[in-house]
């Protein structure tokens, strides 16, 4: 036998009714749906339209720590302070979520992963290369990294060939030697990169002063490392710092209270010719 499952029921306010409203001479039981306050929903309302504002300002604080410890570690890496920089890269790596920049989390994760490299923990560095190639799967030196940690850490060497296999197709035009036996890998002939060629730590350079109106600083996806510029307003790039348009000044009409002023047309008017004034004189004459 089989049983449907049972629906569950709204909510309803019961409602009784005098008998001289119906031609029974007992009270009938009425069930009308539960109405929610307006007041009270309006309240909500308010509060779920204050909150993205109040999101929105977090993020863009937690974006802007994200960066300065982006740029503290950096320079420890560069002066080999590998597990001084790791710890750094990890804090920024703790403020981001989905919403953040994806090029700027995967270079802080692959920073991440040459210092982790660079200290010899290839176990640790694994799951950083993995989300680096995952926010930027066109990230080249990214998937290197991976096979490389993968083959280090002794793991199954037919999936470090596969993060070789997606950098060679990213970049054709250069070999590779694998860590684990040695051999060269990619088209005869290219120039062979070194390790230390590839894992290197990616800096962001600094900008001179703050950017003008409507434009923000976005990292490059097939750069990482390098930034270019976005006016969000008129949706236009460069790589060049943008300048700060001059702000054109219109002159005020002054106007006598009850005067009229012809407003300029909408369009362009054509020209009237004078042969077009001597047909419209023919017309009318």
């Amino acid at each position: 036998m089989c049983v449907q499952p049972s629906t569950p029921r709204p909510r309803h306010h019961r409602l009784r009714m005098a008998s001289s409203i119906v031609p029974h001479h007992h009270a009938v039981e009425l069930r009308v749906p539960r109405v929610d306050n307006p007041s009270v929903m309006a309240r909500k309302r308010k509060r779920g339209l204050a909150e993205p504002d109040e999101i929105a300002s977090s993020r863009r604080m937690r974006l802007v720590e994200i960066e300065r410890l982006r740029m503290e570690a950096d320079r420890m890496a560069q002066h080999r302070l590998w597990a001084k920089a790791s710890a750094v890269y990890l804090q920024a790596i703790g403020l981001s979520g989905s919403w953040a920049e994806r090029t700027l989390m995967a270079s802080i994760h692959f920073n991440l992963v040459v210092c982790l490299i660079r200290q010899g923990k290839f176990e640790e560095a694994i799951p950083h290369a993995e989300e680096a190639t995952k926010q930027e799967p066109s990230f080249t030196n990214a998937h290197f990294a991976l096979g490389y940690a993968l083959c280090l850490a002794g793991r199954d060497i037919a999936v470090a060939m596969r993060s070789f296999r997606m950098m060679m197709q990213l970049n054709p035009q250069v070999r590779i030697r694998l860590p684990s036996d040695g051999q060269l890998f990619g088209p005869k002939g290219r120039p062979t990169l070194a390790p230390s060629d590839v894992l290197t730590i990616f800096t962001r350079p600094v900008l001179p002063s703050e950017l003008p109106p409507d434009w923000v600083c976005r990292e490059s996806r097939s750069q990482p490392g390098n930034v270019f510029f976005e006016n969000i307003v008129a949706r236009k790039t460069s790589w060049n710092y943008p300048q700060a348009q001059p702000q054109t000044q219109e002159l005020a009409r002054t106007v006598a209270p009850g005067s009229y002023v012809a407003s300029a047309p909408r369009f362009p008017q054509r020209q009237k010719t004078a042969k077009f004034l001597l047909q419209r004189e023919k017309v009318y004459s």
